[in-house]
């Protein structure tokens, strides 16, 4: 789950770097998630990682602070879970 986070944050960034880029992985990355994700049980397994690739290219990331911001906005989707589960397993 994180990495597929990961993945579309470090492609969101790439795609705001350039047009060429934007173009490309704005059609790539859509079409394999929705490849990769869909199936008869969950049809729109998809979307929050489109909306997530989609919403991370609104917000860009000036260039001395290119790794930090990146690692930050890849990992607070993972910290969250940790809590969650190491909360349920003391009980």
């Amino acid at each position: 789950m994180c990495l597929c986070y990961g993945i579309v944050c470090g492609a969101s960034y790439a795609a705001s770097l350039n047009l060429i880029l934007c173009f490309f992985l704005n059609l790539w990355v859509q079409f394999f998630l929705v490849f990769l994700l869909t199936d008869t049980f969950n049809p729109k397994a998809y979307f929050l990682y489109g909306m997530e690739f989609v919403f991370l290219q609104l917000r860009l990331i000036p260039g001395t602070g290119d790794a930090c911001a990146l690692m930050c906005i890849s990992l607070c989707h993972c910290r969250p879970h940790s809590f969650s589960v190491s909360a349920f397993q003391n009980h």
